[in-house]
């Protein structure tokens, strides 16, 4: 290796420029020196190569704000979750949300993006124009490229704002060459002449370098080798040069992009062959051959090197050898569980593998794990009228597009796959197709609701587990009988046969077997939380959440936040609710019923936390997935709901109205999505609009679904506040206390505070009702509001107070280190947070404050201290 003092001196110069450009032809030391570079920075830096798996906007962004990650933690964010919630997100609000993290930045960030040329997508070119156009002043983006990559180089060359290093720029000096060659045992006259025809191409030193090693000056035709190019470099005066088992290593180690001695003799079909300490002589040279580390240790050659020994390689081996060399690659790869590498390998040996029943093996295992992006790949990789004529892979295809939210895709695939498993019982037998059966039931489940099905869910569930002989499916037998179980209110049994498979399954190392402990303890700490003890379940499900992201299953946490947002949310912990509820939506492995419930149970917890705002900018999305998906019906009755709740909220009787006159469907569903009960909220409608009869005539039907299975405390106490209502205004005063005396009860044995508040919005008599009650009957956190007004929110009259005495306490501590002049890691620190908690209460208090920046929230609370 060789010091480059005065390259490394003009990237120094990076830090005026906003974006900077290496581009040269492969070999010309563009990663290596930019790598070198890095290491020196005093600034924070992050790192992405490209390759094909980044050709589509959503996975290079992803990388891309992940790279950005590890220079700057709380980064990116929002432009994740937007990213995992929308198929095609929209570029602009993609970009502002970057921006905005950007802006916020303490120091300057740099970005290394290796490969550059490899964009093509034009979703993503155009998404780079738009960032560019006004490129943040605190990032600086290095581009690594063998061409010019398709972004607006010129308008950026134009305003001053790019720095650009070239072949010319990158080509090694006589100096940098002779230091180089003179290290390597080359005669100055050789390393001269070398450097005279090679024009200091950094790939072509080194390996002429090699060449040309402890000769004569005279004695070997430099000006031929230079001619000849690179492959007769290789072939000519490098391969001869070597050992005839070296040779031979070399060639077929060229079949694989990185190997172990292992794997190499696994191709050379020779045990004896002392394989690592040949490779080891080779990487310490550090020319051809480079050491990942590891056990066992890795190798990689140079690019170049490895294109031109695969060639000599084909050229000198039959084809039907050669397609053996990549069957004998692929059984290597799958027993050492690379099944990417596998699969590579098995589509280049023909009908020496078969790629097909390779990814049919490893399917169900990737699903199991929620390995979802890799499993995508695999199928992307195979025929499409392959994938959709094989029951097992168009299973997976449906798992893919569930766990991406692609639902119309999905529909598609299990209608496919349906007809594919009936057709092949005959031929796999009938426990197969009790096991794929139960397989796509639990896919419809995420994507439909599971309550007018329980006895269905029941038998299936108990079928498949009693079967038994299919271990994936098993973990579905455990959630279709969990929540058969539960919705038929069979709850002594549900909690007996969920615990034993706990029991059972517990701290088994298997994948199979952590799916089916997953799936039972979530079952339980869910029915925990609709029937009971708010504060025992919170215990319950923090333990759940440990669990399952020890054992990385995204679905299993998400789910679980899902249930801590909307426990959260009932406890009146709106800030904590909102923290769990946006975490769900950055997942995308997780079902369209939990994306969308965790939609509206956000939304009503921005507006319960005085952010209708952002409460409307996440309805509005929810909706445009509506509108685009017309096959997704669940959640929209709750949704038009909500809608309608929200104008009765503001007073917006009119807008009540027109929802009441809708589709009877969106107005009387019984479905209850993250406590969004259509019925209900018809009910609170026609009371605020004086139609008592027509709210008896729906709470009597509320009144019967409340008393029966399954018991969901908070929907009994809501239907109970809204009777007590209605009764009141009815003229039953007494009566009215009573009703409300047993939801309050209800709701202060467990913990429940949003089931009440949320029935006095818009309604005013709420508030008169409940002021008639014994002071120590009602629950602390309602008895604590002072009534003068209903609130439109928990802390509706402390926000009238002053800018300051808006925030919660958390909230204070984070605007204390904010008006300190504190960095987010550094009140991280100080508050034992994370720093992207700490850029979170950050956003909620400039939202409180109706301030864009910390200047402008520094002023207002000055202000406010010195008044």
């Amino acid at each position: 290796m060789v010091s480059r003092p005065l390259l490394a001196a003009r990237l120094d110069d990076a830090s005026s420029f906003p974006v900077t450009l290496v581009c040269a032809t492969a070999g010309a030391g563009k990663t290596t020196l930019l790598a070198e570079w890095a290491r020196e920075l005093d600034l924070p830096w992050g790192w992405l190569t490209l390759d094909d798996d980044d050709r589509s906007l959503d996975v290079l962004l992803t990388n891309l704000i992940l790279a950005l990650q590890s220079a700057a933690p709380e980064l990116g964010e929002s432009a994740l979750s937007r990213l995992r919630l929308e198929p095609e997100p929209d570029l602009d609000a993609l970009v502002a949300e970057l921006d905005d993290d950007l802006l916020g930045l303490e120091q300057d960030v740099v970005l290394v993006l290796d490969d550059a040329h490899a964009i093509a997508d034009p979703h993503t070119i155009e998404f780079f124009r738009k960032f560019l156009k006004h490129p943040p002043p605190r990032l600086h983006l290095v581009l690594s490229a063998r061409r010019d990559p398709p972004l607006p180089l010129g308008r950026l060359r134009g305003r001053g704002q790019l720095l650009e290093l070239r072949a010319a720029d990158l080509a090694f000096s006589e100096a940098e060459t002779g230091a180089l060659l003179r290290n390597a045992g080359v005669s100055p006259e050789l390393a001269a002449s070398l450097d005279q025809r090679n024009e200091g191409w950094a790939a072509g030193i080194h390996l002429g370098a090699l060449a040309l090693r402890g000769q004569a000056a005279g004695t070997r035709g430099v000006d031929e080798i230079v001619a000849a190019g690179v492959h007769d470099l290789i072939v000519s005066d490098i391969l001869p040069l070597q050992p005839e088992p070296l040779q031979r290593l070399l060639l077929v180690s060229s079949l694989v992009e990185r190997f172990t001695a292992g794997l190499c003799a696994e191709l050379l079909s020779d045990a004896s062959l002392a394989v690592r300490p040949l490779l080891q002589g080779l990487a310490a040279e550090g020319l051809l051959l480079f050491s990942l580390g590891g056990e066992p240790e890795w190798f990689r050659y140079h690019q170049i090197f490895r294109q031109v020994l695969y060639r000599e390689l084909q050229q000198r081996t039959d084809p039907d050898d050669l397609a053996e060399l990549h069957a004998r690659a692929s059984a290597w790869f799958e027993r050492a569980g690379f099944i990417s590498d596998a699969l590579t390998h098995a589509l280049d040996a023909g009908t020496h593998a078969d790629p097909v029943t390779l990814v049919e093996r490893h399917a169900q295992r990737a699903i199991a794990e929620d390995n979802w992006p890799e499993l995508a790949r695999w199928l992307d990789r195979l025929p499409p009228a392959v994938v959709r004529s094989r029951p097992e892979l168009s299973i997976a295809q449906a798992w893919v597009h569930q766990s991406r939210g692609e639902y119309a895709d999905l529909i598609s695939a299990l209608d496919r796959a349906t007809v594919l498993v009936d057709a092949g019982t005959d031929q796999h037998g009938e426990g197969w197709a009790i096991a794929r059966r139960a397989e796509l039931e639990v896919i419809r489940a995420f994507i439909s609701p599971v309550a007018q099905e329980a006895e269905r869910y029941r038998q299936a569930g108990a079928l498949i587990l009693e079967h038994g002989a299919d271990r994936f499916a098993s973990s579905f037998g455990v959630y279709e009988l969990g929540f058969g179980l539960w919705y038929l209110g069979e709850t002594e049994r549900f909690r007996t046969q969920m615990q034993a498979v706990v029991d059972a399954d517990r701290g088994l190392d298997d994948p199979f077997a952590r799916q089916r402990e997953m799936w039972a303890r979530l079952l339980l700490g869910f029915e925990l939380f609709l029937s009971g003890d708010l504060a025992r379940t919170r215990d319950n499900l923090e333990r759940i959440l440990g669990l399952a992201s020890s054992y990385e299953f995204r679905r299993f946490v998400a789910q679980t936040h899902y249930v801590l947002g909307w426990l959260e949310y009932e406890a009146d912990r709106i800030d904590s609710a909102i923290e769990h509820l946006e975490r769900v939506l950055r997942e995308r492995a997780t079902g369209i019923i939990i994306l969308v419930s965790a939609t509206l149970a956000l939304a009503r917890a921005f507006d319960s936390a005085g952010r209708s705002a952002e409460a409307d900018t996440l309805l509005l999305r929810l909706g445009e997935r509506y509108r685009a998906m017309q096959q997704l019906t669940y959640g929209r009755a709750a949704f038009a709901a909500l809608e309608a709740e929200r104008a009765l909220r503001r007073g917006d009787l009119d807008a009540c109205n027109r929802w009441v006159s809708s589709a009877p469907e969106l107005r009387t569903s019984v479905e209850i999505a993250s406590n969004e009960s259509p019925l209900l909220t018809y009910a609170r409608v026609l009371i605020a609009t004086g139609r008592l009869a027509e709210a008896d005539a729906n709470l009597q039907t509320l009144e019967r679904i409340a008393a029966a299975p399954p018991r969901m405390i908070s929907f009994q106490i809501r239907v109970a506040s809204v009777r007590a209502l209605h009764t009141w205004l009815t003229g039953d005063r007494q009566r009215a206390i009573d009703q409300l005396l047993a939801a309050c009860d209800l709701a202060t044995a467990g913990g429940y505070v949003r089931s009440l508040l949320d029935t006095g919005v818009g309604a005013p008599a709420f508030f008169d009702l409940l002021r008639q009650l014994p002071a120590d009957r009602v629950p602390l956190p309602v008895r604590a509001l002072e009534w003068t007004a209903p609130p439109v929110h928990t802390r509706a009259v402390v926000y009238e107070i002053a800018p300051y005495e808006q925030l919660t306490e958390r909230e204070q501590d984070v605007a204390d280190g904010l008006m300190r002049r504190l960095s987010y890691k550094e009140i991280a620190l100080e508050l034992d947070i994370s720093p992207l908690t700490v850029k979170s209460h950050s956003t909620h208090i400039y939202s409180k404050l109706g301030v864009s920046s910390r200047r402008q929230m520094i002023r207002l609370l000055e202000q406010d201290v010195s008044s």
